[in-house]
């Protein structure tokens, strides 16, 4: 599914709200956008070589955790924390709305994606490197232990905020069926209103997928025992100390005295069914046999695959860890985007667009250019690939000229 398809269905529909979001984060002005290849977030030993080539190997924040590694290495299991002694402040620190968030389609059009601060993969690193167990560092030499480690953080991140896409697909599946939208509303009018509180249910939902996915495929094998255990001893501790509604997701744990967590399914597929009830009724108690929600299965499955659309955020000053060589650097603002295009003989449809995106047209083609004050690079790309198939990012400050 291309998601210009659904962004025209949105236009077409009056439901397309560009810089309109209900979530509270987004990509500051001078922050770096890096793309990232949708292979990391499935670790094969091949795919965590590819990205080990990426990562910069004279940064030194990796420096400083290689060290941590190798320490690790030497002084055996008394040198390694466990869960149980990992203090509430550090993990606390780790705010997911702060740290990742999704922009959905409906808010963002061609910028929407997963949003993943760099500082807060490598904070979260360190969480795992002092659950994982000694023998995780017997698989491999430090740098590739650590590429996993690392992948591993981005992907406990990544799995909260693909829940968060999940929902918008849920939308859009209700939105063709009743030809009217749900999720609109239930943003505005249930996720806004109850945001920060526990009768957010979507956050606490979100948490409690990211830990549940870890035991399905591909995670459960390509992160292996070691690294998953760690994971989901850092996620148990994350969640008993998380702000209101993401705390919620502890209800679907159950910690054994042998140590073992179980997620409790049944709950959570209630929960989940409740939550779906919530955004068709627009209330968040339904009225509803909630219950009915498990006839109708596979409403909340992704439309994209996986890993799309996923990117690092590195604040200003600060070096990227990734060497993908595709950032913001190349951008420009909408204003010029919209030159550039009259350039190309496109004309404004004054018909159509509203004050957070213009629509231009050329024959039967039709583009909707969202306000930036600078475009995200991933938009910039499709914009310029719409404009001619032809050109690169890197043709962008030769085109904006006019050269």
């Amino acid at each position: 599914m291309d998601d210009q398809k659904l962004i025209q269905f949105l236009e077409r529909e009056n439901a397309l709200r560009v810089n309109e979001s209900p979530y509270p984060t987004e990509v500051g002005e001078e922050d770096v956008v890096i793309e990232i290849p949708k292979q990391i977030l499935l670790p094969t030993k091949k795919t965590t070589g590819q990205f080990l080539e990426k990562l910069d190997p004279q940064h030194e924040e990796l420096l400083e955790l290689i060290r941590e590694i190798k320490k690790r290495i030497n002084h055996g299991n008394d040198y390694i924390r466990t869960h149980e002694d990992s203090g509430h402040e550090d993990v606390q620190s780790l705010e997911w709305d702060v740290c990742a968030w999704y922009q959905p389609i409906h808010y963002y059009g061609h910028s929407w994606g997963i949003y993943m601060r760099q500082d807060c993969i490598i904070r979260q690193t360190w969480q795992l490197l002092r659950r994982v167990h000694h023998d995780f560092f017997k698989e491999g030499p430090p740098w590739e232990q650590l590429g996993r480690l690392l992948i591993a953080s981005a992907t406990l991140y990544f799995l909260h905020e693909h829940y968060h896409h999940k929902v918008e697909c849920f939308g859009f599946r209700m939105h063709v069926a009743l030809h009217k939208s749900v999720y609109l509303p239930y943003k505005e009018h249930i996720y806004r209103k109850y945001f920060g509180s526990d009768l957010c249910l979507e956050e606490a939902l979100a948490n409690a997928d990211s830990f549940r996915r870890l035991r399905d495929q591909p995670y459960k094998d390509t992160l292996g025992s070691h690294l998953r255990t760690a994971c989901e001893n850092y996620l148990h501790a994350q969640f008993r100390c998380a702000s209101p509604g993401y705390r919620r997701a502890q209800d679907f744990l159950k910690r054994h005295p042998s140590g073992k967590i179980e997620f409790l399914e049944a709950d959570f597929l209630a929960k989940e069914n409740e939550l779906q009830a919530t955004m068709q009724e627009c209330l968040v108690t339904p009225t509803g046999v909630c219950d009915d929600w498990g006839i109708a299965s596979h409403m909340m499955r992704s439309k994209f695959t996986h890993a799309s659309n996923i990117k690092f955020i590195v604040p200003p000053g600060r070096r990227p860890i990734y060497r993908s060589g595709l950032s913001l650097a190349f951008s420009c603002s909408t204003i010029q985007m919209k030159k550039l295009y009259t350039r190309q003989g496109y004309v404004e449809d004054s018909a159509g667009g509203k004050g957070s995106h213009t629509k231009y047209r050329k024959g039967d083609h039709v583009q909707i250019i969202p306000e930036h004050k600078t475009l995200p690079k991933g938009l910039a790309k499709k914009l310029l690939k719409a404009l001619d198939a032809g050109y690169k990012l890197e043709d962008l400050p030769r085109l904006v000229r006019g050269k």
